[in-house]
C-alpha cells in the first residue's frame, strides 16, 4: 500500500464511490473538508454568507497522496488505479 504523506486534491461528483474504488487499489484517499470552511462554528461569528462554490466543492474535493519520495512504484499503484477507476466510472 501507499503511504500518505502530502496531497494532491481531485474533485469527482461521485466522491464516496470514487473513493471506495481507489482505496479498494490501494490507494489512501482524504477528505480534508466534508464541511466548507465557511460553515465551520469557528468562523460563524465573521461569515455571513456560503458560497455555493465551498459548498459543491466540500461535496467533490478529495485527496490523493504526493510526496517528493514517493517511489516509481507507489506512484505505479495510483496511475494504474486512476487510470482503472478514471475507466470505470467513464463507461
Amino acid at each position: 500500500d501507499v503511504v500518505p504523506i502530502a496531497s494532491c486534491p481531485l474533485a469527482h461528483d461521485g466522491l464516496n464511490r470514487a473513493v471506495e474504488a481507489l482505496r479498494a487499489e490501494g490507494v489512501p484517499t482524504a477528505v480534508h473538508y466534508p464541511k466548507p470552511l465557511t460553515r465551520q462554528p469557528c468562523f460563524k461569528q465573521w461569515v455571513k454568507d456560503h458560497p455555493p462554490v465551498a459548498d459543491r466543492l466540500s461535496r467533490s474535493l478529495f485527496c490523493l497522496p504526493m510526496r517528493p519520495d514517493l517511489t516509481d512504484a507507489e506512484f505505479e499503484v495510483i496511475e494504474t488505479a486512476l487510470q482503472k477507476v478514471a475507466s470505470a466510472f467513464a463507461g
